[in-house]
């Protein structure tokens, strides 16, 4: 159940963040609370009576903040329960300040679950009684904060104060204009290195880009290369630490609810009639692929590939829709690619449109192009979705795009490349072998293959490649989680008390939540398997103790939560990834799904009368002892 209201205060933005993230003076404009105690520095528990029709209830609440952005918005997480169990409700809530022509706009929106007696009541009621509750909170708001002594002009003179969230601060940059800009903001960083002494294309770049990525060390910019016209960066995104930098975001913990936040609404890409990505041209015999980009990038390979992360940008024949692909191409000439796209992704469907027509698919890859343009091109969607409209989003204003010789496919004005021209119809040639992000070598296939017409670049281009491995690898880390954020806003859509979920590449799901009822975690794995489009092989759900970026703690969930013939569900020949090493060739495509449930099977117990295993944590001790603690201790003031 979503809840809605907005509301005006006449102050000033900055006012009313005071106001609203202070306990004392917010709290007893709750209607119903009784009491309101801090404990922690973003935790809060409260007592609150609430009537629905004849029933009367008193919840104990938990408040958690999960993020705050000052003085706009803050998001939180409600739990609570009656003193006797009959009601649960969990929360998870936005609020959001913006200036008004009256002072302040407030806004904030809840999804709800309740289960047990109060869940009975109908749609219909619940809502009623939470409009009303609202209504009465911001009356109560408006009344409390126009009778404090808090007004505009002492907030102008006294800093706001703000709630601790654990270290989280104010989403940073994402709206880099292109790669060079975001080099640079690496290399001030500390975090690139170029090296300028000649390399050997068909071993070296491939043993200093291993070496840096085990490492997790700075993005390499390679200028000085054996047989080749341009320099190449590797690495760019490495590092779980620069893949978070690239959006602004501080930690995995806030990734999934930021993403959900920016793509509430997408950002349609902007036109312009020129960009630095058509400063210079090759056309004709001049286009040789082979002095672009002739890195080797594992020992086995079957020739170069500079296709590890150019976007492959296609029209639908049908829709007229774009999608944006990362998939790998092998130089077969000095003019032709084979192209490796699988079955089932959108710009292979694209190509099957056109097939179906016996038409030649006009095609754009393009390669260089700022780190959110990367996340994008990675990202997998729902069928229809044009890939940039999510990248505005992302970045927070529209990327500018403009029309390529390729049909007048748009590709983003500020990339280094771009390769125009077209894939014919009903013609194949092998691509492959090739080193994988599986870790393994995938096979020799029969391929499409884009023919190069034309290609315009930037002045003094820089090449963007990536040497494809299991993690630490930066197409990996990209393709896993862009996917993840996806396959998160979608779950989370479809099944209450989703809390928070983590995917490798797109091999294994780990989802958080908030157990509710018997099943719970087998309908969680449902939605992941039936309503995402990443394919994933594993899904392990754990309760809302665990901390999912933590494998020890999943490990501890997985050893001390899980009986195997009671929590483990196979699911044989299920749609899956081509490059699964764990079939065989003739069985490629599929693969048998494994659902475990790793939450404490608290239902049983209660079944049975008994009481489940008690934690020994110990938060409370541990908020005391930091109290009177926290300062003293010589290993935490780092």
């Amino acid at each position: 159940m979503k809840i809605e209201e907005t509301f005006n205060v006449p102050e000033s933005p900055e006012t009313v963040w005071r106001f609203i993230t202070d306990p004392e003076e917010v709290g007893p404009c709750v209607p119903g609370l009784s009491d309101i105690e801090v404990v922690g520095p973003d935790k809060y528990k409260a007592k609150v009576k609430v009537a629905v029709g004849p029933i009367k209830a008193a919840f104990n609440f938990e408040v958690e903040v999960t993020r705050e952005t000052p003085p706009s918005e803050i998001l939180s997480v409600t739990r609570g329960e009656e003193g006797s169990r009959a009601s649960k409700v969990t929360a998870h809530n936005i609020l959001r300040l913006s200036p008004s022509d009256d002072g302040t706009e407030v806004y904030y929106s809840s999804e709800v679950s309740i289960t047990g007696r109060l869940g009975k009541f109908g749609l219909g009621v619940m809502k009623k009684k939470a409009k009303s509750l609202g209504e009465e909170f911001a009356e109560n708001f408006r009344q409390r904060i126009e009778n404090s002594n808090v007004n505009a002009t002492e907030s102008a003179a006294t800093p706001a104060p703000a709630i601790q969230t654990g270290g989280n601060k104010t989403m940073g940059k994402a709206n880099w204009q292109d790669m060079r800009e975001f080099m640079d903001a690496l290399e001030e960083r500390g975090e690139l290195v170029r090296i300028s002494e000649e390399v050997d294309p068909t071993w070296e770049i491939n043993g200093l880009t291993w070496i840096g990525l085990h490492d997790r060390g700075p993005a390499i910019l390679f200028e000085n290369i054996k047989g080749a016209d341009f320099p190449m960066v590797t690495n760019l995104l490495g590092t779980d630490e620069r893949y978070l930098f690239s959006l602004g975001i501080d930690k995995w913990s806030d990734y999934n609810e930021e993403w959900i936040r920016r793509t509430e609404e997408f950002i349609p890409p902007r036109m312009v009639d020129s960009g630095p990505c058509q400063e210079e041209v090759i056309e004709g015999d001049d286009i040789d692929l082979h002095k672009i980009c002739n890195t080797v990038w594992h020992q086995y390979d079957a020739g170069e590939f500079p296709g590890t992360l150019g976007i492959s940008i296609t029209r639908g024949r049908n829709d007229g829709v774009l999608n944006a692909g990362i998939y790998r191409m092998h130089t077969l000439s000095k003019n032709t690619l084979g192209w490796g796209a699988p079955e089932y992704t959108h710009g292979r469907q694209h190509y099957m449109e056109f097939e179906q027509a016996d038409e030649e698919m006009p095609m754009a890859v393009v390669t260089g192009y700022d780190p959110v343009t990367f996340i994008m091109g990675a990202t997998r969607t729902p069928p229809g979705i044009d890939e940039f409209h999510i990248g505005g989003a992302l970045r927070g204003e529209a990327i500018d795009m403009v029309a390529s010789g390729a049909d007048g496919i748009p590709v983003p004005a500020t990339s280094e490349f771009v390769f125009e021209g077209v894939i014919k119809p009903h013609h194949r040639e092998i691509e492959g072998g090739f080193g994988e992000y599986t870790r393994f070598y995938g096979e020799a296939r029969s391929n499409p293959v884009f023919e190069v017409r034309r290609i315009t670049h930037r002045k003094k281009p820089i090449f963007l490649g990536a040497r494809e491995q299991w993690e630490p690898s930066d197409s990996t880390l990209v393709n896993g989680k862009s996917s993840q954020a996806e396959a998160f806003k979608t779950v989370k859509s479809l099944v209450p008390g989703v809390l928070d979920m983590r995917c490798n590449v797109c091999f294994e799901a780990i989802v958080k939540i908030d157990k509710l009822f018997p099943g719970h975690p087998q309908q969680v794995m449902d939605a992941v398997w039936g309503a995402t489009y990443s394919r994933y092989k594993h899904v392990i759900v754990v309760d809302k103790n665990v901390d999912i970026w933590d494998y020890n703690d999943v490990h501890w969930a997985l050893s001390t939560h899980v009986r195997a013939d009671r929590d483990v569900t196979i699911s044989p020949r299920r749609a899956g990834q081509w490059l699964d090493p764990a079939v065989s060739l003739r069985e490629k495509g599929w693969q048998t799904q494994m659902g475990i449930d790793a939450t404490l099977c608290t239902e049983e117990y209660e079944f049975w009368g008994e009481k489940p295993p008690r934690l020994v944590d110990d938060p409370e001790i541990v908020a005391k002892t930091l109290e009177k603690w926290e300062g003293k201790l010589s290993w935490r003031k780092s």
